[in-house]
């Protein structure tokens, strides 16, 4: 289950930090995937999360509470398998460590990707990869011309899947080089991340250019 985890240390007692950061509707100024925490009850909450793009709604409740120590939650409702814990760690009279871990299982396409950012190979099995080139570029922008590299098929005519993914980049014929097989190789090596996925069809490869993401 991937997780998210935030550390920050705060110049206050872990008295004040304790009762600062169980403040449930604080979490979004320190947890850039918690868009919005409305408290319930004293021991429950109404979430909004957003992960690679998608934004997730559920209702969670606290299951452990020892103050000055630890608060740990999980779903109670929603459609995010979810679960948390802020723990907090006295390192001298006026200062204290808050840590926050949320783990949560990856529900869609998108979220196993975004789930997956900082791993050099994910796997996908079950997809095809017009659709995870897809679900990338619904979120993600195209580099500069030329944004999608396919390798060149043996006589050098564009296969029916090639036309597949062209169209799931949505950067046209102009925006896509076809690459010999072996300088396709090359090229692959300097990947930030490699996706694999069912494809079972031969040159559905394909190398795309992340382009500036704009705050």
């Amino acid at each position: 289950m991937p997780q998210i985890i935030e550390t920050v240390d705060v110049n206050v007692p872990v008295r004040q930090a304790y009762d600062q950061w169980t403040r449930f509707e604080e979490f979004p100024t320190f947890l850039d995937e918690v868009e919005k925490i409305v408290q319930v009850d004293d021991k429950t909450t109404d979430w909004t999360v957003k992960v690679a793009g998608q934004e997730r709604d559920f209702r969670a409740v606290i299951t452990e509470q020892h103050p000055d120590e630890r608060v740990a939650w999980t779903v109670k409702d929603g459609d995010v398998e979810h679960a948390g814990v802020v723990t907090f760690h006295k390192l001298s009279d006026s200062e204290t460590r808050v840590t926050a871990q949320i783990d949560w299982e990856p529900t869609g396409l998108l979220e196993k990707l975004g789930s997956a950012v900082g791993a050099r190979v994910i796997d996908l099995p079950g997809t095809t990869s017009p659709a995870v080139l897809g679900a990338i570029r619904s979120v993600i922008p195209a580099d500069d011309e030329p944004a999608l590299d396919l390798m060149r098929s043996a006589d050098g005519a564009v296969l029916d899947v090639q036309r597949e993914l062209i169209e799931a980049a949505a950067v046209g014929a102009e925006g896509t080089r076809f690459v010999e097989r072996f300088a396709y190789y090359d090229v692959a090596r300097t990947a930030y991340l490699i996706v694999r996925t069912g494809e079972t069809r031969i040159y559905a490869n394909a190398l795309l250019r992340k382009g500036v993401v704009s705050g």
